[in-house]
C-alpha cells in the first residue's frame, strides 16, 4: 500500500511548504499530495483553504486578493507562498505527485480554461524534465473540472475525490475515465474497494493517520493512503510485514 504525504509531512511541518515536502521525501513517502488554486490573474497558488489566514501572514480569500498582495504573503516557514510550478520544480522528480485542485465553479467554460492553463503549465515542466506525466495525478472534489481535465490533459491520471460513498461511485469514476477514486476514510468499505478493483480503478483514501485506520485500509486492499505522518505510517506498515 502506497503512502502519500498529505500536504507534505504536515503533521510535523507547516502544511504545503518546502520544508513539509522535503521532509516527506526524506521520510520515504511514496508520493506527495499538494493543493492548488487558480487565480484570475493567471497563476496557480499552493493553498488548501479558501482563505489565507490559517497558513500565511495575510488575511482574506485567496481568489479575491490582488496578485500583488498574494506575492507579499509568507507561510509559516518564513518563505513566500508557493506557486504550483515552484512546488513541482522543488520536488523535481523525486517522487510522484498528486495535485488536488481546489475549485468551486460550475461554469464549464471557465473550468475548461483552467484545465487548458494547467495543461500548459505541466507540459512546460515535462519539457524541462522537471516532472514526468506518469508520476502526476490530478484530483478534485469538483467532478466537472475532472471532465475538463480528461479532455484537456489526457496524459494525466485522474483521481475522483469524494466525501461520501454513493452506491454507484466506482461506476461513475469508470465513466469519467478516472484512474483512482479517493474516498474519505469515514465512508470506506470493502465493497467499494472490490467494486473499484473489478473495474480497474485504484482506491486512494484520505486522511489516514490512526494505526487502526491504516490497518483497516491495508486489510481490505486499499492501494494508497494520504497521511499527515508519512514517517510513522511507513514504519507501522513495515512492522506489519
Amino acid at each position: 500500500m502506497l503512502v502519500y504525504a498529505h500536504r507534505g509531512a504536515s503533521g510535523e511541518f507547516p502544511e504545503n511548504t518546502l520544508s513539509a515536502y522535503e521532509q516527506a521525501i526524506i521520510q520515504g513517502a511514496d508520493g506527495i499530495e499538494l493543493d492548488a488554486q487558480y487565480h484570475k490573474e493567471g497563476h496557480w497558488w499552493i493553498l488548501h483553504d479558501l482563505y489565507v489566514d490559517k497558513t500565511t501572514n495575510g488575511q482574506g480569500r485567496l481568489l479575491t486578493l490582488p496578485q500583488k498582495n498574494i506575492e507579499t504573503l509568507y507561510t509559516e516557514d518564513d518563505l513566500p507562498i508557493l506557486r504550483l510550478e515552484e512546488a513541482l520544480s522543488f520536488i523535481d522528480n523525486r517522487c510522484p505527485i498528486n495535485i488536488e485542485i481546489k475549485v468551486s465553479s460550475g461554469d464549464e467554460k471557465r473550468l475548461h480554461v483552467m484545465a487548458q492553463n494547467l495543461n500548459e503549465l505541466l507540459n512546460d515542466l515535462v519539457i524541462q524534465k522537471t516532472i514526468r506525466w506518469q508520476e502526476i495525478s490530478i484530483s478534485s472534489f469538483n467532478h466537472l473540472f475532472l471532465v475538463a481535465v480528461a479532455d484537456q490533459i489526457p496524459e494525466a491520471s485522474i483521481g475522483m475525490l469524494i466525501g461520501h460513498c454513493p452506491a454507484d461511485l466506482a461506476q461513475t469514476a469508470q465513466t469519467l475515465g478516472a484512474k483512482t477514486i479517493n474516498p474519505c476514510i469515514d465512508c470506506l468499505n470493502k465493497q467499494l474497494v472490490d467494486d473499484a478493483h473489478q473495474r480497474g480503478i485504484a482506491v486512494w483514501v484520505y486522511t489516514v493517520d490512526r494505526f487502526e485506520d491504516i490497518d483497516f485500509c491495508c486489510d481490505i486492499g486499499v492501494d494508497a493512503i494520504f497521511t499527515n505522518f508519512p514517517d510513522r505510517t511507513k514504519k507501522h506498515l513495515i512492522s506489519k510485514g
